[in-house]
């Protein structure tokens, strides 16, 4: 009997893999990637770092399925180190650093990753900043007037900026700290603050209360709007109108003794407003309106909330 031998025939590419094979690896990566888990990185902002200064970024991300983990390129700044299992970036650097991006990948496995872009700098340490001066005086319309608001620096050069408008007639030196000129308008006390710093993250601050006083006899002119006030009602809305006009500078508005409970005075418009919560006697409440600390005019308003 003869003996029937069945052949199989292989049909070789020219790099010597067969056509079954190629087709058996395109099949199990095609598979194995569309059963990739969604990776979602926790955070995508990075802070600066500071030379000698402890440092901290979340590079972590979370995954549907698998244990992810991490690497990240091209290599961190010295002294900073990234955990291959957590995704935090963590250490003191050690060296000054331009602003640089440093990709972070997870991965669960050799084809299923993300990537996420951290873009900081390790900028040097913040100086050491002291203002010269704390203390303050008041300033008299028409008369010059300086104030220094200067501080110094470890290291760096300073710049100023003062974060409310100063009186009228004066002006702060950017480059010096300087706070000069010849005020023309009485004013209230009010606090300004000076911000000296070196760089965007490296400044300091003082607050001066300034003052400005009329020259001697030339208080302006206080007319109260209205001379007269009326009863108010327990639960009912109420308003007084117990604001002023000056023929210079601007006014603000006290009142003693206390308002009834419910009731406010606002010290920049002069009105008297609120809901009176309980009946009271009638009483006097004198409202002060003033441009300066020497500069000022009483009203007696009487009145009972019943």
């Amino acid at each position: 009997m003869n003996k029937i031998h069945k052949t199989r025939q292989t049909w070789q590419t020219p790099f010597g893999a067969s056509i079954l094979a190629i087709l058996i690896t395109l099949f199990c990566f095609g598979k194995a990637n569309a059963q990739c888990p969604t990776i979602t990185f926790n955070n995508t902002i990075a802070p600066n770092g500071t030379v000698g200064v402890a440092y901290t970024l979340n590079a972590s991300a979370t995954t549907t399925s698998g244990t992810l983990s991490y690497t990240v390129s091209p290599a961190l700044p010295a002294g900073l180190a990234l955990s291959a299992t957590t995704g935090q970036i963590t250490g003191v650097a050690t060296t000054l650093t331009a602003s640089a991006s440093y990709i972070v990948t997870a991965r669960t496995s050799t084809i299923c990753s993300a990537t996420q872009s951290y873009t900081f700098a390790v900028v040097p340490p913040c100086p050491t900043i002291i203002f010269a001066n704390t203390v303050t005086a008041n300033g008299t319309v028409g008369v010059a007037y300086t104030l220094n608001a200067s501080a110094t620096a470890t290291s760096g050069t300073l710049s100023y900026i003062v974060t409310t408008a100063l009186p009228p007639g004066l002006v702060l030196n950017s480059a010096t700290g300087q706070i000069a000129g010849v005020p023309t308008a009485p004013t209230l006390p009010a606090s300004y603050t000076v911000i000296a710093r070196t760089s965007s993250t490296c400044s300091a601050s003082q607050s001066y209360i300034i003052s400005i006083v009329p020259a001697s006899g030339s208080c302006p002119t206080i007319t109260f709007a209205n001379a007269i006030a009326t009863n108010g009602t327990v639960g009912t809305a109420y308003t007084l109108n117990a604001s002023a006009t000056a023929t210079s500078g601007t006014l603000g508005y006290t009142v003693l003794p206390a308002l009834p409970a419910g009731l406010a005075l606002n010290a920049t418009t002069g009105q008297i407003t609120g809901t009176p919560t309980a009946a009271s006697l009638s009483a006097n409440y004198v409202v002060t309106a003033r441009t300066s600390s020497t500069c000022s005019l009483d009203k007696i308003y009487n009145r009972v909330y019943e």
